[in-house]
């Protein structure tokens, strides 16, 4: 039985390569995602290491990620089901890498905002309880780091 699973898997993979190519390079705005609002995180929690290591995959990814965009090898589908909004809404410039930068400015503020101006419903605060006290930060983005799974990425 489970040899007969394995080589079905293996015929539907080998059969649409192209879809699930790029369905994973639509992923990778995700995985992107993740990685950079976890780097912003383990800086406020004062994880150097972390943070550096989340970067670097990030970047990783945001430069797969660009490199298909721009070469139209997402489709509609992919990009309405799995590439977020804001991912999508910072996708033009001269170069992938500039890209990759629009897209780390608007995650990163987006962490920081998770951080220091939402609360724990994520709703945003009035200006004058934004939490700015750094050790108060530190202990809420350690507690995102946790709860969005960081350390297993």
């Amino acid at each position: 039985m489970r040899v007969a699973k394995l080589a079905t898997l293996t015929f539907l993979a080998a059969s649409t390569p192209s879809a699930v190519t790029a369905q994973s390079e639509a992923r990778e705005a995700v995985r992107m995602m993740a990685h950079w609002r976890c780097s912003v995180w383990a800086s406020m929690a004062n994880d150097p290491a972390g943070s550096d290591d989340h970067f670097e995959k990030g970047l990783e990814s945001a430069r797969t990620f660009t490199e298909a965009a721009r070469a139209g090898k997402i489709s509609e589908s992919d990009w309405d089901e799995t590439v977020p909004i804001g991912v999508a809404l910072t996708m033009s410039g001269p170069s992938n890498d500039f890209i990759a930068g629009r897209m780390f400015g608007f995650i990163s503020d987006d962490a920081y905002d998770q951080v220091a101006k939402r609360d724990a419903n994520g709703q945003l605060l009035p200006p004058g309880e934004y939490v700015l006290d750094q050790a108060v930060q530190s202990v809420i983005a350690s507690n995102l780091l946790e709860k969005s799974n960081c350390s297993v990425l």
